[in-house]
């Protein structure tokens, strides 16, 4: 009516301190957490446990920022951060993990990404065409070939502590 939506804008979902809440909670928008929650999260942005927030639920997001205690699975799209106060007992997966000093995390972490890090260590290095095509070498043969090109052996040398003492005393002589 009056040229505006009808649709009624988002706007964040708090559960403040005090309160306790059970079930499956489906968020479109943000959520914090300062209270208690009990159940399953599915949210589409970020999920905050504050300071004094306690979650026992699995929890899926775009992101989760922990300063409070999650006792669940987590699985982030992207960032899963642990602040100084946060505390995680439980597995997740996630993009990325950031777990500042204080911060603990008891259970296991996975890492997923668009594409593998070794994937993307493979296709960023080139290597010979001869020794690939037409090779008729064993698989352990491919394997020790990526290995000396990802880490050169005859290259440990080269950090040897005492050689830039023996160079500066070259130069000096």
């Amino acid at each position: 009516m009056f040229g505006k939506s009808s649709r009624p804008s988002m706007s964040d979902t708090i559960i403040s301190y005090g309160t306790v809440m059970e079930g499956h909670l489906n968020c479109q928008s943000n959520l914090r957490i300062d209270g208690q929650f009990k159940g399953t999260i599915t949210c589409q942005g970020t999920v905050i446990i504050g300071n004094n927030g306690e979650a026992h639920a699995n929890i899926e997001a775009k992101q989760i920022i922990n300063a409070g205690t999650i006792y669940g699975e987590l699985k982030a799209a992207g960032k899963l951060t642990i602040t100084s106060t946060g505390h995680l007992v439980g597995n997740c997966v996630s993009q990325s993990i950031i777990i500042e000093e204080g911060g603990t995390l008891n259970g296991i972490s996975k890492m997923e990404g668009p594409e593998s890090s070794a994937e993307q260590i493979r296709t960023s290095i080139s290597l010979p065409s001869s020794s690939i095509e037409g090779s008729s070498t064993s698989n352990d043969d491919n394997q020790q070939l990526e290995t000396d090109v990802l880490f050169p052996q005859d290259q440990s040398s080269r950090y040897h502590p005492n050689k830039k003492k023996k160079r500066k005393e070259k130069q000096a002589g």
